[in-house]
Order: C-alpha cells, then structure tokens, then sequence
C-alpha cells in the first residue's frame, strides 16, 4: 500500500560518477498523454481544460438523446486512429423503460416474468409477489415496490469511418463499453441508483 511502501516516481542511470537525468514514471498526469485527438499537451492540461468535443441533443418521444464526439468539430484534424464517441438515452422524462407507470386512469403494469401480476377470473389482477406488492391497510394504499428500471443508458465507441458523420450508431463503430443508470424506491423511501458498466472489449 502506498502509506506503507515507497513509490518510485523516477529512475536515473549513474555513469561516471555522475547521474544522468531522471526518466520520469509513474501516473502523474504531466506524464500522461491525453485522449485521441486532443489539443492538450497532457492530461493534466486536459483535467483542467476540458475535452474537444462536438455535442448534438435532441428529444424524440420524450426521450432525451445526446452523442458527443470527442474532436474538435473540425473532420480535417482528426486522427487516422478515428475518434471516440458517446450515445447517451435519457428516459429520466419518459415511460419508455418504465416498469410500472400512471397514465390518465390506467396503471400501465410490465409482462408476467417482471410484474408478477396476472388477470384472474372475472378479469380480477392477482398480484402475485408479495415482496413486489403490498397493501396499507391503514392508508388504504397499494404499494409497488419493482425491480430496478433504466432512467439512462450511455454507449462509448470507437467511430473509424470518419466520413460518415451520423449522430445515431453506426455498424461499423467500435463498440467499446455500456453503462446503465437505473433506479427504484425502497420501502423505506430512499432512492436506490444502480450504475452498471458492460465492457465489450
């Protein structure tokens, strides 16, 4: 550990009694080159400054989306390597990966597998999961208490065809890592948020 261990940072070479200058290594981000296509000289320059990225936003039924392409907007300056891009989803606004949702006098409920919720006879709704409902007998209220559902998914790739300028995904980009964000309420009411990062490499 690195309260108890030295860490070293450099190594000099010693020749004729004398020491050469030290080679430097190590994470310290002067050290450190920054990412693709970046007009930082290191990564500290770049925790301080910032990236070159391109976003684009935009809403379609209700969810929002975003790509950023990590460039400087300008194709004539980017590397041979390509560039990196990110997709984020935004369904913080919509029902689209809702479990459970209201919607004018209906609950909207999923399929059996997640809802544990079924029609009976007489088109009686059996509520199958005692750990996903309950009834407040005092308040009179149903509570649902589902599984965790996705308020937003993000998708970085690597983009190699630098001729095709599309904001949306396209085949022949890289696929490099997925991260979902998604939450639910416990009983105690907190807000429970579960982060989850796939990687495809």
């Amino acid at each position: 550990m690195s309260t108890t261990q030295t860490i070293v940072t450099e190594i000099r070479r010693k020749t004729s009694g004398v020491f050469e200058t030290p080679v430097k290594i190590g994470a310290e981000q002067r050290f450190v080159k920054a990412l693709l296509n970046s007009h930082n000289n290191n990564l500290e320059e770049q925790s301080i400054l910032g990236l070159d990225c391109l976003t684009a936003t935009w809403v379609d039924d209700d969810i929002t989306y975003t790509t950023k392409k990590f460039f400087n907007g300008d194709l004539s300056s980017i590397s041979s390597d390509g560039y990196y891009i990110l997709f984020i989803e935004d369904y913080s606004n919509s029902h689209d990966k809702d479990e459970y949702y209201f919607k004018n006098q209906g609950l909207f409920i999923p399929d059996y597998d997640t809802s544990k919720a079924s029609f009976g006879p007489s088109k009686s709704l059996l509520l199958d999961d005692d750990n996903i409902y309950s009834f407040d007998g005092v308040t009179g209220q149903l509570k649902i208490n589902p599984t965790f559902h996705l308020i937003e998914r993000q998708i970085l790739c690597l983009r190699k065809d630098t001729t095709n300028t599309s904001d949306i995904q396209i085949n022949t980009d890289i696929l490099i890592s997925e991260k979902d964000i998604a939450r639910r309420i416990n009983d105690d009411g907190k807000i429970l948020v579960k982060q989850n990062i796939i990687n495809f490499l």
